[in-house]
């Protein structure tokens, strides 16, 4: 019968009640493969005996005669005995078990049942016939804190090696059958240098023969089940894994620092954590002398490598210090057992190192490691941690510590290319011809050059590399491997292709070199017109540093919203805006220009006087922001003037933001396009009483307290209004307070909300990094953003802004095909001309990119263009000028007029300041004819270029 099927005792079931269905419940009973034959009479049982064999004979039913009993006035069924006096209970399943001691001529059988808080064990033996086993030992456990949070299999090792304990004395002369349901055995064995408590608990195993037997029978395993359903209450003691002298790894004398030793001595360490990698070193001379020395490892590194770190580091210093015979101390197991080749070195990390450190171990003429306790080795922890609360004796001098900075792996020092006489396969080749080693080769580098050599192709002197697919590429040195990357990357033929196409287009041409992959990405990182052509990174070099205010108005940002197109019916075209970082507070005025004066003025009106003296002012570095006046306004009152950099517009960020902002609300409110001052008023209101992202209140309640009231709660009175038009004055006065009083709660609410703001902007910033690190002498590449001269009007010029008939525009400008000139007069009107319209030309001859005569005049308009500007502002500043002189002379005058006085020094002053204006006037024209006359000057070059141009041309055709 298949009992391994889930299902199986179902169907046999139901198998035997098809079978049996008129004899069931009449003459004979069925469970399964139990069947009983029920008679009430002696003579009648025969009878039931044969139908029931005649049936059995039928559908071909065995039966076991060791396990059939006829006759029986009584039997078993189901743990119970039953006979004509009834249903009794068995005696063997009440009977107390009886432990009986184990016999040396048999094996013992140990049954294991873990759970997840407990473990139960049953050791027990089979009885002279074999058959019934016997118990010789109980054992349960409930896990303790730290062991419940193993995993299963190793809760399995666990549980074994503290019934092995436990129940050592029977187990060492005895070989040992385990049933369970996992292996722990083979979890432990296969581990090929297992760490920690798994080494320990191998360890405590080692002595005993157990073999593992997989479970045969839920039978024999439901004792050691119950037991760890029921544990013991008084059993909680842990594992002990504490074996005699486990720390002793080194038996000789005991080595101190402040003892004096004949031969030198060298003690380091490293440790490597979140904050850093660091390591130290102490050389200790054979008069007792120290030399300390400690770096700090701008890498990553584990521990480990730190440990060899270290350990290289102070071999250094003794070369350096030409010592020949040297003791080596470290705490470090691992390394010492790596060192002394007593354990292998598999970690691909550490290799390099070890080889690093056998190379320069050859370079002494005695070297030792030896394994000392971490309590003897804390001078040179403290080096390497940096720490100076170790308490050195005063009798011996220090050297002063020098701490410094390690960019690289310590054999990464140590890789110089290969020699220019042998090539990287050289080994390979002389192997593959001769059957010989290089001189130098072990064992190891035997074994690697062989599997390596398989590889390979000789071919006369050429050797040639076997690819999977049955290809062969020519192996090729160093000097013709350049030469490849050069002509397949930037040859005639060059695409300039990023470094892993190249690698693989190399490898289609038929050519291979060891370090093929890299070389073509260091050859192309260095390619300077793949750098100067390469696609711009978009991604911020460094995470997001937000700028945050400890209180309100203490720190206000200024910024100038300049050029507006067309300009207000009063003239105005420039605003000036000031954001308060706490509260996000605005404030705005409008002016016909912002002069030093202005921004002194408005500085001192709208901010100091009405909101108090702040500890910074951060602007950018125009010239109408930083001046005299307004440093001296800075310096008067205690003020930090702070600049943002050219390069990092980000600093004042958060002006920028309402720049937009208002704009945007300008734009919709504004009817005609010369009367958005009139707006400006409204569009703050609607600004300050708006909720910002940033804060999650409104300007007006972080800077008062309370809410302000909205034209529609007047027209339409809200319930705030109808409540406080009842309040008597004092009530409000009162309630008023009481506002003012939770004020406070309400900024500390808006802090915890922006620092919170600030942290999901930070994340989402940060996700988009690729750190870049520059420092001062890298040579790097600098983009010249093209010079820009656009209004910042109050739409967005998205349509209805299209060139008239005349070329003029005063917006957005289709471009024309297939050339388009920008032709700069003397006024500030732009102009565009399409190339057709330019003589000796025809728009067939004209190609869709400019050749190098355009090119050139091109950059010499641009030049020209650039100083044109320079001298137009001039001009606005002597314009300006001129405007104050004329304004102070029509004071003057009417002031002579008024009063009639007849002071001649008035009249000196009117007449030196008419002869300045006409001076002014007369250089204003001087310097009008001059850019005219360079505008004459290179618009003539430019048509002799091109009738030049146009008739080698021609020549050519004809």
């Amino acid at each position: 019968m298949p009992f391994g099927l889930k299902n199986a005792g179902t169907t046999y079931q139901r198998t035997m009640t098809t079978l049996f269905h008129d004899m069931i419940h009449q003459e004979m009973e069925v469970y399964v493969d139990d069947i009983i034959i029920k008679t009430k009479k002696a003579e009648d049982h025969l009878i039931d005996l044969r139908k029931l064999f005649e049936r059995l004979w039928k559908y071909n039913l065995k039966l076991n005669p060791a396990k059939c009993a006829f006759g029986a006035p009584a039997g078993k069924m189901l743990g119970f005995i039953i006979s004509k006096m009834g249903i009794k209970i068995d005696p063997a399943k009440i009977k107390p078990p009886v432990l009986v001691p184990p016999k040396s001529s048999r094996p013992l059988i140990m049954y294991l049942s873990v759970l997840d808080e407990a473990v139960g064990c049953v050791l027990g033996q089979h009885d002279d016939s074999g058959r019934k086993e016997q118990a010789i030992y109980y054992l349960s456990k409930k896990f303790t804190q730290y062991e419940s949070h193993y995993s299963f299999i190793e809760k399995s090792c666990c549980a074994l090696a503290w019934a092995a304990q436990k129940l050592r004395h029977y187990l060492l002369s005895h070989t040992t059958y385990l049933i369970s349901r996992s292996d722990p055995l083979k979890y432990l064995l296969e581990k090929p240098m297992p760490t920690g408590r798994l080494a320990k608990w191998q360890m405590i195993l080692s002595e005993f023969d157990i073999v593992f037997t997989s479970q045969k029978a839920v039978k024999g395993q439901a004792i050691a089940d119950h037991l760890a359903e029921n544990p013991k209450d008084d059993e909680y003691q842990p594992l002990h894994t504490y074996f005699p002298d486990e720390k002793v790894l080194f038996v000789g004398a005991v080595e101190d620092m402040s003892e004096r030793c004949p031969e030198w001595r060298l003690f380091f360490d490293g440790a490597a954590n979140s904050v850093g990698a660091r390591i130290g070193a102490v050389l200790v001379s054979p008069e007792g002398k120290h030399y300390p020395g400690a770096a700090k490892l701008q890498f990553a590194c584990t521990n480990n490598m730190a440990e060899y770190e270290a350990c290289i580091f102070g071999l250094k210093m003794a070369l350096e210090m030409e010592v020949k015979e040297l003791i080596a101390f470290s705490d470090s197991d691992l390394f010492v057992h790596q060192t002394l080749k007593q354990w292998i070195t598999r970690d691909s990390k550490i290799l390099p190192y070890h080889c690093n450190l056998l190379n320069l171990a050859r370079q002494f003429q005695s070297l030792e490691f030896r394994h000392l306790p971490r309590a003897r080795n804390a001078f040179a922890n403290a080096l390497a941690t940096l720490s100076s609360m170790i308490q050195y004796p005063d009798e011996l001098g220090i050297e002063p510590i020098r701490i410094q900075l390690q960019d690289k792996p310590v054999h990464c020092w140590v890789v110089d290319k290969t020699s220019g006489k042998s090539p990287w396969y050289n080994d390979i080749k002389e192997f593959i011809k001769t059957g010989s080693y290089p001189l130098e080769a072990t064992a190891n580098d035997k074994g690697f050059l062989r599997k390596m050599a398989s590889k390979f192709f000789l071919s006369g002197e050429v050797l040639y590399k076997r690819t999977s697919d049955l290809n062969l590429l020519r192996c090729i040195g160093e000097d013709e491997a350049q030469y490849m990357m050069k002509e397949v990357h930037s040859g005639v033929c060059g695409p300039y292709m990023n470094g892993h196409l190249l690698a693989k287009k190399i490898m289609r041409t038929g050519y291979f070199w060891l370090t093929m992959e890299r070389d073509c990405i260091d050859f192309v990182r260095r390619c300077i017109k793949c750098q100067v052509h390469g696609d711009v990174i978009r991604a911020p070099p460094t995470e997001l540093h937000s700028m945050i205010a400890p209180w309100p108005c203490s720190m206000w940002g200024m910024d100038v919203i300049s050029t507006i197109d067309p300009p207000a019916s009063n003239g105005h075209r420039f605003i000036l805006v000031a954001i308060e970082y706490f509260t996000k507070w605005v404030e705005e005025e409008s002016f016909k220009h912002v002069t030093k004066k202005v921004v002194a003025n408005f500085l001192r009106d709208h901010i100091i006087c009405q909101f108090g003296v702040p500890e910074t002012l951060i602007t950018d570095n125009a010239k109408n922001l930083n001046n005299d006046m307004v440093d001296g306004l800075c310096e008067q009152f205690k003020i930090r003037h702070r600049n943002s950099a050219i390069y990092r517009p980000q600093m004042k960020g958060a002006v920028e933001a309402v720049n937009k902002n208002l704009k945007k609300i300008i734009r919709k409110m504004i009817e005609k396009h010369r009367d958005w001052h009139e707006k400006l008023p409204y569009a703050l209101m609607a600004y300050r009483t708006s909720i910002r992202t940033s804060t999650g209140a409104t300007l007006y309640s972080l800077m008062y307290g309370m809410e302000a009231v909205l034209p529609a709660e007047v027209e339409i009175p809200s319930l705030r209004v109808l409540m406080e038009a009842k309040l008597e004055e004092a009530d409000w006065i009162k309630q008023r307070f009481e506002q003012l009083s939770l004020i406070d709660e309400k900024r500390l609410n808006a802090i915890c909300h922006g620092q919170c703001y600030q942290k999901r902007m930070a994340r989402a910033y940060n996700k988009k990094v690729h750190l870049r690190t520059f420092e001062e002498g890298d040579k790097v590449l600098k983009r010249i953003l093209p010079v820009q001269d656009e209004a910042k009007g109050m739409e967005n010029g998205n349509g209805g802004h299209a060139a008239n008939g005349n070329g003029e525009t005063n917006g957005h400008v289709e471009p024309l095909r297939p050339i388009r000139y920008r032709v700069f007069g003397g006024g500030p009107r732009v102009r565009y001309s399409h190339s057709s319209r330019f003589p000796h030309f025809s728009c067939r001859e004209t190609h869709a990119y400019p050749n190098d005569l355009v090119l050139s005049i091109d950059n010499e308009r641009r030049q020209l263009w650039i100083s044109n500007r320079a001298l137009l502002e001039q001009v606005e500043e002597l314009r300006a000028i001129v405007e104050a002189q004329s304004a102070r002379i029509v004071e003057l005058e009417g002031t002579v007029i008024d009063k009639r006085v007849r002071d001649m020094a008035a009249r000196d002053q009117v007449q030196r300041t008419r002869a300045r204006l006409v001076r002014i006037v007369k250089e204003i024209k001087e310097r009008a004819a001059g850019i005219l006359t360079d505008t004459t000057m290179l618009i003539n070059e430019v048509v002799d270029g091109f009738e030049s141009s146009a008739h080698e041309g021609t020549v050519e055709r004809t």
